[in-house]
């Protein structure tokens, strides 16, 4: 029993890194999503509103873009903060360690049926096509 117990212990500790893994992995994500979405979203509604968009560091950098990164980090701190939504990215996070993710060579195979049943997909309506196109124009030519 004591030989099972440290490798028990270790697929935990796995388990635990992979799922802060993922987790700080959203966080990144969802931080550049959130500022690029805010960013467009405040040059939007400092032309709407034709108000200055006075550049600070350079053309890209304008005003809007710092009121966008203000609302990025509102945004980040409430996720933080808020138990709700860090339960439910613990949750998530705790599923996808679960999930059976397919090998290279799995998804490999796959992508190739996939495209093999595409490409049949796409001749048989070609032919379907061809069919009853010629025998609409001889239906209208008569």
């Amino acid at each position: 029993m004591s030989s099972t117990a440290p490798s028990a212990v270790r697929a935990v500790d796995q388990s635990q890194a992979l799922q802060d893994r993922l987790k700080r992995g959203f966080y990144f994500l969802a931080t550049l999503a959130a500022a690029v979405f805010y960013t467009k979203l405040m040059a939007s509604a400092f032309a709407a509103l034709a108000l200055k968009d006075a550049p600070l560091l350079g053309r890209g950098f304008t005003m809007s873009t710092v009121y966008a990164l203000g609302l990025t980090a509102l945004t980040i701190w409430f996720a933080l903060a808020s138990p709700r939504a860090r339960l439910f990215i613990d949750e998530v996070a705790q599923e996808l360690v679960k999930v059976s993710w397919p090998t290279f060579d799995e998804s490999k195979l796959q992508t190739i049926q996939i495209a093999l049943t595409t490409a049949i997909i796409a001749v048989i309506l070609y032919v379907f096509d061809f069919v009853f196109g010629g025998l609409t124009n001889m239906i209208l030519s008569f």
